[in-house]
């Protein structure tokens, strides 16, 4: 099971942000986690969050890895939280030598890869 968390993001940045032009708050990643607790995710899940999220596994801590150490103080010991290195693309696309649709990331060099090629998994006690 995978949980997605979706907004915009940058490099160490502990919230994450609406759309642009939204007249929403930012959310902290403290409030992240008690939504998903309050919302009923379950203490047990084998699952992992993905945070769709750019920038989201980058900096001293970054989103993702806040996001992994609350989750695990609040009880949540067996999963993980993967966030992603780079830029996020705003859909699926069709391409990168494969016939299905899949998440893009642009690299620094301005390179279009699949997302797990830019991923990070975070655990909360480390």
């Amino acid at each position: 099971m995978r949980v997605h968390i979706a907004g915009h993001g940058s490099t160490g940045n502990p919230n994450i942000h609406p759309p642009h032009g939204s007249a929403a708050a930012p959310v902290s990643y403290e409030e992240v986690a008690a939504g998903l607790s309050a919302k009923g995710l379950p203490k047990r899940l084998m699952g992992t969050i993905v945070c769709y999220v750019c920038l989201s596994a980058l900096g001293s801590p970054s989103f993702a890895k806040l996001l992994a150490r609350e989750m695990w103080s609040s009880g949540y010991k067996l999963c993980p939280v993967m966030g992603h290195k780079r830029s996020m693309q705003p859909g699926y696309v069709t391409g990168l030598g494969r016939k299905y649709r899949h998440r893009q990331v642009t690299l620094s060099d301005g390179t279009a890869v699949k997302s797990s090629a830019a991923q990070e998994r975070f655990f909360g006690w480390m």
